[in-house]
């Protein structure tokens, strides 16, 4: 596992294929309705901000996975409370690429 600051506001979590086999994750299982994976994504999101010494108080969190190889990459974004974001998200096919209009 890597975990690189982006920027003030943003961190890169890399897991390969043995972190991801090491944390029971599945890519296409991963996600917060499923209890396993939203404790292991929860615990790697307070890991990655602790660690960079970012602050969670009153932000929201936003974590998009992207598949690499047999591993994948996992982008949190943090942003204000007050700011509202509206995110419409279409299914293209049937690849877990999501398209944000």
């Amino acid at each position: 596992m890597k975990i690189s600051q982006i920027s003030h506001d943003k961190v890169l979590i890399s897991l390969c294929s043995d972190d991801m086999k090491n944390f029971d994750l599945d890519f296409y299982d991963m996600g917060f309705s499923d209890p396993h994976s939203k404790k292991i994504l929860s615990r790697l999101l307070s890991l990655a901000c602790t660690s960079n010494s970012i602050p969670t108080d009153n932000k929201k969190i936003l974590c998009e996975a992207l598949k690499s190889g047999d591993g994948c990459v996992l982008l949190v974004s943090l942003s204000d409370k007050k700011e509202r974001t509206k995110y419409r998200i279409k299914r293209i096919k049937e690849y877990p690429c999501y398209k944000f209009t």
